[in-house]
């Protein structure tokens, strides 16, 4: 398993082919960071500023899960959605006539939440707000 101490350094650059598993030692760090496709590469970004690159992370079958000390699990599966899709603003379509239709809406909701479109916008929610496959 690697290890990544966060504590000394901006920017770390790590071989995602390296382990199965991927643990950030920083509490809650990955919970609040941003994750970013860049080709094959993960690229994770804190509240603080710090970075960790993750070299041909998605070239991987599959990708390592991301670990806290907390015991919070970040599989590969939500890895991929949580950075987004390959070809951002890029979708299948059937034809121009016709509007996606929202699988659910938002009932209940506590404090401020942000959302992930399928297509890599970000936004806030609110009750009401429709979801749609693919939004994370």
């Amino acid at each position: 398993m690697d290890s990544l101490d966060q504590n000394t350094v901006q920017i770390m650059v790590i071989d995602g082919a390296s382990s199965s598993t991927i643990k950030v030692h920083e509490l809650s760090w990955l919970r609040y960071a941003d994750f970013i496709r860049l080709g094959p590469d993960l690229l994770l970004v804190g509240q603080n500023g710090k970075k960790i690159l993750v070299e041909n992370y998605f070239l991987q079958h599959p990708p390592p899960d991301l670990t806290d000390p907390t015991g919070a699990v970040f599989s590969s599966d939500l890895v991929h959605s949580l950075a987004g899709p390959r070809a951002p603003a890029q979708f299948a379509q059937a034809s121009d006539d016709e509007t996606a239709e929202p699988i659910g809406r938002i009932e209940t909701i506590d404090g401020s939440v942000e959302i992930k479109r399928a297509d890599g916008s970000k936004g806030t929610i609110k009750k009401g707000d429709p979801i749609f496959q693919g939004d994370v």
